[in-house]
């Protein structure tokens, strides 16, 4: 029974590093596929579609098959959030008064980074949010209330970001005390057998 319960204690760990890894994966993948299609016009067609859709799926298999996930640092899974603003920014500039549409999805950047980073790490995020959330509200004549909308984006952005690092650091932390308690028999305080 012990047995049983150790093998799916290390079945979680491993999906929880793939699961995160795959999900920043998925997610540049919307990304490019949105900015190339937006840039270059292809989505506008059925056939541009599809064509588009395989290549980023092409890509998106290869680029899961070549990385070596357990070495990637998690700092660089920022690097998904930033493209993701980046790209709101190209499409922003290119749709003009219909990016303020687009203004919300700032957030699922800061989420994401809440998610996948420790506790006020996402402030880098405000780096690529701030010009993409000005030029969003800019385009669409709302620079007039300017003054008063930025510090409450600001404010929501990193506080969601916070609760959510503040959560996954405290789901962290249990994890690993119960990962230890499974390690360690609690009566004589020897390694549990069967652990590798």
């Amino acid at each position: 029974m012990l047995n049983l319960r150790l093998r799916g204690m290390r079945a979680i760990r491993l999906a929880q590093r793939s699961d995160s890894h795959r999900g920043l994966l998925i997610g540049l993948a919307v990304v490019v596929f949105v900015v190339i299609g937006s840039l270059f016009g292809t989505v506008a067609s059925a056939a541009g579609l599809i064509v588009t859709g395989v290549l980023t799926c092409g890509a998106l298999f290869a680029v899961d098959k070549l990385i070596p996930w357990v070495r990637v640092p998690a700092q660089a899974l920022l690097l998904f959030p930033g493209t993701w603003l980046l790209g709101l920014l190209v499409i922003s500039l290119q749709v003009g008064p219909f990016a303020s549409n687009f203004a919300g999805l700032t957030v699922l950047a800061f989420l994401y980074g809440g998610l996948t980073q420790t506790r006020w790490h996402t402030l880098w995020l405000l780096v690529p949010a701030l010009p993409t959330w000005l030029v969003m509200v800019s385009g669409a004549g709302g620079a007039t209330s300017l003054g008063l909308r930025l510090p409450i984006a600001v404010a929501l952005w990193i506080s969601a970001s916070e609760l959510v690092a503040r959560h996954t650091h405290t789901m962290h932390f249990e994890v690993s005390r119960l990962n230890r308690q499974v390690d360690v028999d609690e009566l004589t305080g020897l390694a549990n057998p069967g652990l590798s």
